[in-house]
């Protein structure tokens, strides 16, 4: 029995489609009165392809063939007790995923004899493999993120954030990452979508499911989907930056914003696939997860220099991201201050009190991870991917076993990189 299956009873194995043998990632709850079904697509990433793949994902997730409008199919899904269906991309740092789920009330709850096993798998099938391809739904569909973007644009703070990223980012795979150009989606043709899609249907794919059905019925049920043999997609689910930090960047800038901006952008060596990967956590959470935080202490208890202050950690491409609001006189002594806590850190100088009282929040959030579908899913999805899998019992015992020396060592790997100094020019400190 592996990790996979002690942590959540999931048992993995390969059902037989016509062309190929896919994983199914099969999950027996009790906890929940409804069960979920989800199908699971892996893409490669590339810049046009992906918008495509996007765009497509939220077009299959509006209608179908048999339910050509949005109220058509809202209505046939609450006539099978409020039946779930969802269609979503997501873009990791080397690939993209599609996902199809759907799902509804356990059988054993309702008193009707209808198969809602079979009929949600019917509709999981229906959403994939009979696609409306509707050009007034393309249509809204562009115009709404069009219309999305040109919003964002309206927001100074965003434009500031956006100059800030695409500095720090410049050349790397995450800066095209980060913001669709709306030229790009009001070149997208239905013909891009229709090849998107066939190119969909060749991707490679998983199952999962969580629920109380027998594993024999949801074989039986998946069993007939028929794909294009797969093409292979290597999931690296990181992102490592090769850049040399010779320098701090600082820049200074006047804007049109009510209230000044400190902006510090760092690196870190360190990976969600690391061993230091929960030192790191520890890091976050000790600096700036919470009004408990050093830095919220030293910058907003201690000075009121700032009304928050946040640390953000990116465990998939590796950077830290520090943003305070602050009076555009006190920028310089605001970034002082920050330089000088994460001095202390790297020094060692760190609360074994605060320490405890995180990781017993930490601890508390690991027990009730599991508690919803998302988690289960996730799990699958690690396991996929060929990411350690590790039990409830071993991330206690391992977050129990951090030290200030490990969490010293994590923060150590911090680099600065790019400072913003945004003066508001809209202060009302005038």
């Amino acid at each position: 029995m592996d990790n996979l299956e002690k942590n959540m009873g999931f048992k993995h194995i390969l059902i037989k489609e016509k062309n190929q043998n896919v994983p199914l990632y099969y999950c027996h709850s009790t906890k929940f009165k409804t069960f979920y079904t989800y199908c699971v697509f892996f893409k490669e990433y590339e810049k046009i392809s992906s918008l495509h793949f996007e765009i497509l994902g939220k077009l299959l997730n509006r209608t179908t063939l048999k339910h050509p409008t949005e109220q058509q199919l809202s209505v046939y899904c609450a006539n099978l007790y409020d039946m779930y269906h969802y269609v979503s991309t997501k873009q990791l740092p080397h690939y993209d995923d599609m996902l199809f789920r759907t799902g509804t009330v356990n059988k054993k709850y309702i008193h009707e004899d209808i198969d809602l096993l079979d009929e949600s798998i019917s509709l999981l099938k229906e959403t994939i493999f009979e696609p409306n391809f509707s050009e007034e739904i393309l249509e809204d569909i562009k115009l709404t993120t069009i219309n999305k973007i040109n919003n964002a644009k309206n927001n100074n703070l965003y434009n500031v954030t956006k100059k800030f990223n695409l500095e720090r980012f410049s050349g790397e795979l995450i800066e095209e990452q980060m913001y669709i150009n709306p030229e790009d989606v009001e070149a997208v043709t239905m013909d891009d979508i229709k090849k998107a899609y066939d190119n969909l249907l060749k991707c490679p794919h998983i199952y999962v499911y969580i629920g109380e059905d027998s594993l024999e019925d949801v074989v039986s049920s998946l069993s007939g989907f028929d794909f294009p043999v797969s093409e292979k997609v290597e999931l690296k689910n990181e992102c490592r930056h090769n850049k040399i930090l010779e320098k701090v960047k600082e820049v200074h800038l006047d804007e049109d914003l009510n209230q000044s901006q400190l902006l510090i952008g760092l690196r870190t060596n360190i990976y969600n696939r690391d061993d230091d990967y929960y030192s790191m956590v520890f890091c976050e959470l000790l600096l700036g997860g919470d009004s408990n935080s050093e830095l919220f202490r030293v910058i907003r208890k201690n000075n009121n220099l700032a009304y928050d202050i946040s640390f953000r950690y990116n465990s998939l491409y590796g950077f830290i991201t520090i943003k305070a609001g602050v009076d555009k006189n006190n920028l310089e002594k605001t970034y002082e201050l920050v330089k000088e806590v994460i001095s202390n850190f790297q020094k060692g100088n760190i609360s074994k009190e605060h320490l405890e009282i995180e990781k017993k929040y930490l601890i508390s959030n690991i027990k009730t991870e599991f508690d919803d579908f998302s988690s289960h899913y996730n799990l699958a999805l690690s396991h996929y991917r060929g990411d350690k899998i590790k039990t409830v019992e071993e991330k206690i015992e391992l977050i129990n076993s951090i030290t200030v020396d490990d969490i010293k060592r994590a923060a150590n790997s911090m680099e600065y990189e790019l400072v913003y100094f945004v003066r508001g020019t809209k202060d009302e400190s005038n």
